[in-house]
């Protein structure tokens, strides 16, 4: 197959305004994204578009609770308004953080 580029679970995407910081998650257009390497402003950086990641989060979820990415500012939650669906809560929120299943599916 000559046409096979990669399995999208990582892409190289170019750094927004302000940069990104490594672990971070973002929305860079329809993809939502976990930072793997921090990267300044207009540098290409990987993404991990998918998989379990252990995550900030406000929100108090219950294992298997949808999640949700704030598209203004990346916050993962469970309430839908003002954002993306980006997977599952994998676990509850411990010491504000939860782990986050991001299956990848483009919004």
């Amino acid at each position: 197959m000559k046409n096979y580029i990669n399995s999208g679970d990582q892409l190289t995407l170019v750094a927004p305004s302000g940069g990104v910081t490594s672990d971070q998650t973002l929305q860079i257009g329809s993809v939502a994204v976990v930072v793997h390497e921090s990267a300044v402003e207009g540098a290409e950086f990987v993404g991990y578009t998918c998989g379990v990641f252990n995550v900030p989060t406000a929100a108090s979820p219950t294992a298997g609770a949808t999640a949700y990415m704030t598209t203004a500012t990346g916050a993962i939650t469970t309430v839908a308004t003002n954002g993306i669906k980006i997977g599952a809560f994998v676990t509850a929120k411990v010491n504000g953080n939860a782990d986050v299943w991001f299956t990848g599916q483009v919004v």
